[in-house]
Formats: C-alpha cells, sequence, structure tokens
C-alpha cells in the first residue's frame, strides 16, 4: 500500500490479529485481501472529509469460521 496515501490523509492503521487463530490462507492472499480493504477505506474516507481516519481491522476464529471485522 502507498505509504504516502495514508500519511497524507492522517489515516491510522489499527490491525488486530488474533494469535491464537490458525490462518489457513497464504500468506500472499491475506496480504492482497488486506492491502485491497485498506486501500477502499482510505478513498472512502478522504471522500467525505472524515476528521478523525481510522482503520480497525479484526481478524479472530471461532469454532466454525475466520472472521474478518
Amino acid at each position: 500500500l502507498e505509504e504516502s496515501l495514508l500519511q497524507r490523509n492522517q489515516i491510522e492503521v489499527d490491525l488486530q490479529l488474533d494469535p491464537k487463530a490458525r490462518y489457513i490462507f497464504s500468506k500472499s492472499l491475506i496480504i492482497l485481501v488486506l492491502i485491497n480493504l485498506i486501500k477502499n477505506a482510505c478513498e472512502a474516507m478522504v471522500a467525505v472529509r472524515i476528521p478523525h481516519k481510522k482503520i480497525r481491522i479484526k481478524a479472530s476464529e471461532n469454532d466454525t469460521q475466520w472472521i474478518l471485522e
């Protein structure tokens, strides 16, 4: 992700990954998904001029599924 996009628009990213979760995706695939989510969120926040810009992505797992919020 272009670092200047985050810096230029003063956007904070908070990535919370559950260290106990068993992630079954390839590392490169999940990185592409996260980059796309963050880029889309940046563009949306800049478009509506949100004053405090923070993207929080939380990944966890329960008994039956992997959850990305």
